[in-house]
């Protein structure tokens, strides 16, 4: 015969064992985990009766209230203390493993759709950044080279120059840490 070891068992197979053979079909019926539907005589009951041991096989039961993802798990028991040979099969329910995992799933999707939207944006931010530095670069060349006897002015355009040397560095290494994070590659200097 076919034990039924847990609750859940019939809670989720009503009526059963007695009658599964009147259940209708396109009301209660296995599919496997691609959606192929299970034919009877390889249910897991009946594969269990076979003598087949079952291990964490992944399957959705169809109702008429809506499918359910189990774990079945099957195994033979002895004949022991005048008690006859058994097969014991055992449905988990695995619904609420399975709503954890979509919204995991979920989660971590959004998490990369988050980090691709920064990383876009930190290259945008980077390369708008460069060119300003660059322009004022420029400009602080020019000041000197217009007053070439001006102390001062050379004074000022020299800290000028550092500034944006220094900010421009800043930019490189941030666009440079964005495209390590991207998995992109960039030259190494030495």
């Amino acid at each position: 015969g076919v034990l039924f070891v847990n609750s859940a068992s019939r809670r989720i197979l009503p009526n059963l064992p007695a009658e599964i053979e009147t259940l209708d079909p396109n009301a209660f019926y296995f599919t496997d985990l691609s959606g192929s539907r299970v034919a009877r005589q390889n249910w897991p009951r009946f594969r269990a009766a076979r003598g087949e041991e079952l291990y964490g096989l992944q399957l959705l039961w169809h109702t008429p209230n809506g499918a359910i993802p189990l774990v079945v798990e099957s195994r033979r028991l002895p004949a022991v203390y005048g008690h006859p040979e058994v097969v014991a099969v055992h449905y988990q329910d695995v619904s609420d493993l399975k709503e954890a995992e979509t919204a995991l799933r979920e989660s971590v999707s959004e998490l990369q759709r988050e980090r691709d939207l920064r990383e876009r944006f930190v290259a945008a931010v980077t390369h708008d950044l460069r060119n300003p530095l660059t322009a004022a670069k420029i400009s602080a060349d020019l000041i000197v080279r217009e007053n070439p006897n001006s102390e001062s002015l050379e004074r000022l355009s020299g800290r000028i120059r550092g500034s944006i040397v220094r900010a421009d560095r800043m930019v490189r290494d941030l666009l440079d840490a964005n495209r390590l994070k991207a998995g992109g590659r960039f030259p190494l200097r030495i």
